[in-house]
C-alpha cells in the first residue's frame, strides 16, 4: 500500500479503495469486459466492506448474470474468507438450481473462484 498511502490523506480511504476495487476485480470477469448492461443502483457506499457485504454484491452479480441468460435458479450463496492481513477473498459460490449443471456453469465461467451446482432436489 506505499504508493496509495502517498496519494491518499488517510488509511481509511486507502482501505476503502482497494476494497473497492477487490469488488471491481470480483465482478468484471463475469462481465466478460461489458459493464454497460451491469445495474449499480443497487451498490451502495459503505466505511468499511465485510464479508457479508462482499459476499451479498457477488451473489447478486450471479444472480444478474443467471437472469440475464434465462437460467432459472433457488439460491445463490457466497462464501468468503479473511486473510491475515484483512482482505477479502471469495472462496466458493454454490448455486441451487433444475436447470442442466453444464449450462450454468457455462453462464458463469471465468470466474475467479469456484462455482458449485447443486439441483435443487438433492
Amino acid at each position: 500500500m506505499g504508493l496509495i498511502d502517498l496519494l491518499l490523506p488517510d488509511n481509511k480511504t486507502a482501505e476503502i479503495i482497494i476494497n473497492l476495487l477487490f469488488v471491481c476485480a470480483v465482478v468484471f470477469p463475469f462481465l466478460n469486459g461489458n459493464i454497460s448492461g451491469f445495474d449499480f443502483s443497487g451498490i451502495s457506499y459503505s466505511e468499511t466492506v465485510s464479508p457479508a457485504y462482499t459476499e451479498q454484491n457477488t451473489a447478486a452479480a450471479i444472480e444478474s448474470i443467471l437472469k440475464k441468460q434465462g437460467i432459472d435458479y433457488k439460491k445463490v450463496s457466497v462464501f468468503s474468507s479473511i486473510s491475515n492481513k484483512g482482505g477479502i477473498s471469495i472462496t466458493k459460490a454454490e448455486i441451487i438450481t433444475n436447470e442442466n449443471k453444464e449450462k450454468v456453469l457455462s453462464a458463469v465461467s471465468g470466474a475467479p473462484f469456484h462455482i458449485e451446482v447443486k439441483n435443487e432436489n438433492e
